[in-house]
């Protein structure tokens, strides 16, 4: 790069090279694109505000006194000129010479006609936003948070490369764990997969929109990485199978058939770290390409700002610094089909040496994506009045109460524990009862959470639906006192709900009846070898 300045403006001339020439696009397409972001840098660096120490630096390191003399005396005459002309570009394509012979150009095909026309393509595309952009102002917070994530999510990944998107992210992490002094971390659901980025400033001396901007710059780069190295595979790979195997044990076997049977063609619609074997078995080439793919699908960026309108401005510009032009964004794939569960009883198989069997019972949560919100927060309240001490699936496994004398005889304590949750995202969700039992009580705590499912629409009554409420609303309000989540919401269009909404117990017992009928049950119990 070579910059000169003049009485009157001045000129600045870039040279980029290639090692190789693109074997898929032209090269005239390729090369645009190049002098189409080289452009892009340049204007921005003749827009920003003159800065003093770049004369000061050319003065100072001459070795001569005289150059230094004459480098002052010309700094000092030069400057824009207040009647200047207006821009003018000129690009040069130069390629090596081909051992083929020459063939003839097509009409309107010829390479200088191409490359012009590949130019404007790349220039126009590069005028266009590349992200969509959601900010909020919170000043005084002690640290900038941006979290640019694709919409996608794991839209993409079938049964053969579930996990593959997961994996991309912690790599791609993994590369740059700490960019510019920025905290960046995985953000991994079944709707969305991006990074999370946030950083204090730095010192007394950065202004609020060089934070944003290093923040940001931070987050983009990771998202537009083009390369990632088999050391940060690893990595990611270990993480996701320990996070598998932390949420639902050995070899994640049980959850694996779980997922399997609500979505089949689609597991990680269920689980978005994907199913073992895939996860272990992931191949470099397949998830650099999952993160390319991810980098060329809509992105949405949110900012969660500490000063002012400003400085989320300047971390949105930055942001878009690295992602665009963007000549042919691709779009969020619709797979075509519905998803069909696979209803009934499944068995799987945990390693040897496992020191307690699991199961898993729950179905598929209703899909009408126009009462998706709905349909999660009446699944979540199910959650809250399953879990926990006094909830409904302790008072399953533990021992009942005395009974009346012409009653039947009160049912023994399980050495078993259970826990709900939601799995999923908008796609496919399910509701499920993960149960860890030694084998030989596995099949009585199976049978009693299915017992409590198959008859909780008409068991659940206003004491537990009060439970239920007080637990999400704590929950929801402990989570919001923490930036992440407030960022998270920002970027998902979710507005905090303060306080939450209401349920009527018959609205509740309706969803249950829906959700969880005895031919909507899935169960899988597995067993160790």
């Amino acid at each position: 790069m070579l910059g000169v300045a003049r009485p009157r403006g001045g000129c600045v001339s870039v040279t980029i090279e290639a090692s190789d020439l693109p074997a898929a696009p032209p090269v005239e397409a390729s090369a645009a694109l190049a002098a189409a972001v080289a452009r892009q840098e340049i204007r921005r660096g003749l827009a920003a505000p003159a800065s003093p120490a770049t004369a000061t630096r050319q003065i100072l390191t001459a070795q001569d006194p005289r150059d230094a003399g004459a480098r002052a005396a010309w700094w000092a005459l030069s400057g824009g000129a207040p009647s200047a002309p207006p821009e003018r570009w000129a690009t040069a394509l130069g390629l090596p010479p081909s051992a083929d012979p020459p063939r003839p150009a097509a009409p309107g095909e010829a390479g200088s006609r191409l490359f012009e026309a590949e130019l404007g393509r790349a220039l126009a595309a590069g005028a266009q936003p590349a992200l969509e952009r959601r900010t909020l102002i919170e000043r005084g917070q002690g640290e900038v948070w941006v979290l640019l994530a694709s919409p996608c999510g794991v839209a993409e990944e079938g049964v053969y490369d579930a996990g593959a998107t997961a994996l991309a992210a912690l790599a791609a992490v993994q590369t740059r764990r700490r960019e510019l002094d920025v905290t960046i971390e995985p953000w991994i659901t079944a709707d969305a997969v991006g990074v999370i980025a946030h950083a204090p400033f730095r010192d007394d001396r950065e202004t609020p929109a060089e934070l944003g901007r290093r923040v940001a710059s931070a987050a983009a780069r990771t998202v537009a990485a083009t390369t990632l190295g088999p050391e940060a595979l690893t990595l990611a790979r270990a993480a996701a199978l320990e996070h598998l195997e932390r949420l639902s044990g050995g070899r994640a076997a049980a959850l694996e058939a779980f997922a399997s049977a609500v979505a089949p063609d689609h597991p990680s619609w269920i689980e978005p770290f994907g199913v073992w074997d895939r996860v272990a078995s992931g191949a470099l080439e397949t998830v650099q390409l999952r993160w390319q793919a991810l980098a060329t699908g809509p992105l949405r960026l949110a900012v969660l700002a500490n000063a002012d309108a400003s400085q989320a401005a300047a971390a949105g510009e930055a942001a878009e610094r690295w992602l665009a032009p963007r000549l042919a964004p691709r779009g969020c794939a619709s797979p075509d089909g519905a998803v069909v569960p696979r209803p009934g009883h499944h068995d799987a198989r945990l390693p040897a040496g496992t020191p307690l069997s699991q199961a898993v019972v729950g179905a598929r949560l209703p899909a009408a994506r126009e009462a998706a919100g709905a349909t999660r927060d009446l699944a979540e309240l199910t959650v809250a009045a399953l879990n926990g001490e006094g909830g409904l699936l302790a008072a399953a496994l533990g021992a009942a109460a005395p009974p009346a004398a012409d009653a039947a005889p009160a049912r023994r304590q399980l050495a078993a524990r259970a826990s709900a949750r939601v799995l999923g995202g908008t796609r496919a969700a399910a509701l499920a009862v993960e149960i860890r039992a030694p084998s030989a009580e596995l099949d009585e705590a199976t049978a009693r959470v299915k017992e409590l499912l198959a008859g909780l629409a008409q068991r659940a009554t206003d004491a537990d639906l009060d439970r239920a409420e007080a637990l999400v609303a704590r929950r929801e309000r402990d989570a919001l006192a923490e930036p992440r989540r407030r960022l998270i919401h920002l970027w998902s269009g979710r507005a905090p709900r303060t306080p939450p909404a209401k349920a009527t117990l018959t609205a509740w017992r309706a969803f249950l009846a829906s959700a969880l009928g005895a031919d909507a049950i899935v169960t899988v119990e597995a067993r160790p070898d």
